[in-house]
């Protein structure tokens, strides 16, 4: 039988936390998820930041991240050395934002990493 995950509104006054909503079913299809009893999962964008998700080899977004955060947790579900991440969206130039956000990323690491390097220096000497 499958599993059915249900987003969350947005609407102001509505429970924003994901676990206040979850049904039954939903905590039962991720357990299967991780176990890997299950080996796909539709999901809205409740499962993009919060919710520990392994990593996948294959992830379809059907909209346009909305910012690089976005970007970057769904990317990071596409973890995997031979994972792919795919974007669909209306915009025609959307490949100008995927490209900008990757670079943004790329910066973000080489900046965590520069620091990294900085405190492991400093904590060393």
């Amino acid at each position: 039988m499958p599993y059915v995950v249900v987003g969350i509104s947005a609407m102001p006054g509505i429970k924003q936390d994901f676990l206040d909503l979850v049904p039954r079913d939903v905590s039962a299809a991720l357990r299967d998820f991780r176990a890997g009893r299950l080996n796909l999962l539709v999901a809205t964008s409740v499962l993009e930041e919060g919710i520990d998700v392994p990593a996948c080899n294959l992830v379809i977004c059907m909209d346009k991240p909305a910012n690089l955060k976005s970007f970057i947790q769904r990317r990071g579900r596409a973890r995997m050395n031979s994972s792919s991440l795919y974007i669909f969206t209306e915009d025609t130039d959307a490949s100008s934002y995927v490209t900008e956000w990757q670079k943004l990323e790329l910066e973000m690491k080489l900046r965590c990493k520069r620091n990294c390097y900085y405190l492991y220096k400093r904590a060393n000497k």
